[in-house]
């Protein structure tokens, strides 16, 4: 605040008026404070080398850090990056390109409270200039409930596609099959007494015979899965396989060495996810190769599935559709990074990426 002539006048010594006015630096600096105090997101302000300048109300909030315990602390307390990408003043790149596998305007990442718990984040970056030093705003949103919120909606899929899974099997085949039995008695009626109908009935009897395969399929697809710890790269090849059968494409799994998941959830989440990459590919992409491919390194497990089709848009990798948003649900719900692009000629890549256990 600086004095100067102004608006306001108050009594002065022997009776003279000052007038007293609020620059409008002042005005503005104690505008931006009122309003990012006023919301219940987490602002934060970082220098070029990513320390902390500003911190709000919000932020203590989500955080659990006071203002004055925090200021001139890295953001990487909060935030966890390679701290020689923050001495290299890289802070946006990293933001950018390794904390946010899927090309979004927000980022969805794990930050650590003051007591050491990590929980997830949405946080969206601002970088602005002032003088020739650069800044970096931190808009950062607790997503917990969120995420508690869409693992209970991909629970309750999964239940209701069981109870259709097995209502499938147990009664719709169940019913076909009652329905070959019929058609085989009445072709042997027909053919006793030499009608030409009877080829009709044979014909009738080998589509409802189809009929009931693919419903078996269908079923076993919408069924829980199974995974033993080596039994994800068999789960993916028939997966392929069936995707040969009815989806008109040539679909090949393959992996270098067996991989072993004893995680039976994770295994189960990376078939769901590899099992809807391959169905955009052939329904919505238009391929005509898919590959899906399982690997490991020291410390991760990658499955990735790519194609040869029309190749995603970027406004849907952005904004995520019904399928894109459960594939990422899944990879969040087991800790795993998911990514996906466009191929470098064509096509769409889904990678997702699961950091292995210790005891894997």
């Amino acid at each position: 605040m600086r004095l100067r002539a102004g608006r306001r006048t108050h009594a002065g010594a022997k009776g003279k008026s000052i007038r007293i006015s609020m620059g409008a630096g002042a005005r503005a600096a104690l505008e931006f404070r009122a309003v990012t105090q006023s919301v219940d997101e987490a602002i934060v302000i970082s220098d070029d080398r990513g320390n902390i300048i500003f911190w709000n109300e919000g932020a203590e909030k989500i955080f659990g850090y006071a203002e004055k315990d925090i200021i001139g602390k890295p953001l990487a307390l909060l935030i966890p990056m390679p701290s020689k990408a923050l001495r290299d003043g890289k802070l946006e790149h990293i933001l950018f390109s390794k904390a946010a596998p899927i090309d979004r305007k927000t980022h969805e990442l794990r930050g650590i409270r003051a007591d050491g718990v990590r929980f997830p984040v949405e946080l969206s970056l601002l970088t602005w200039a002032f003088g020739n030093k650069v800044f970096f705003t931190t808009i950062i949103r607790d997503i917990t409930d969120r995420k508690r919120l869409q693992k209970e909606i991909l629970e309750i899929s999964g239940r209701e596609q069981q109870r259709i899974g097995q209502d499938l099997h147990d009664d719709l085949c169940q019913q076909l099959t009652a329905v070959t039995l019929l058609t085989e008695v009445l072709e042997e009626k027909l053919s006793t007494k030499s009608l030409p109908e009877a080829a009709d009935a044979v014909e009738i009897h080998k589509l409802i015979a189809k009929a009931i395969v693919q419903t078996r399929l269908l079923a076993k697809g919408l069924l829980p899965v199974e995974i033993a710890a080596d039994g994800l790269m068999p789960a993916l090849e028939g997966l392929a396989a069936n995707a040969e059968k009815f989806g008109q494409v040539s679909c090949r799994a393959e992996g270098e060495n067996p991989v072993l998941l004893r995680d039976g959830t994770a295994a189960v989440h990376l078939y769901r996810i590899a099992q809807e990459a391959v169905t955009n590919a052939s329904r919505h992409a238009r391929a005509k190769n898919i590959r899906i491919k399982l690997s490991e390194s020291k410390e991760l497990v990658v499955l990735s599935v790519s194609d040869d089709g029309i190749g995603i848009a970027q406004g849907a990798i952005c904004n995520g559709g019904l399928g894109l948003s459960i594939m990422s649900s899944r990879a969040d719900t087991i800790n795993a990074a998911l990514q996906i692009r466009r191929g470098e000629k064509s096509g769409t890549v889904v990678t997702c990426s699961l950091r292995k256990k210790p005891s894997w």
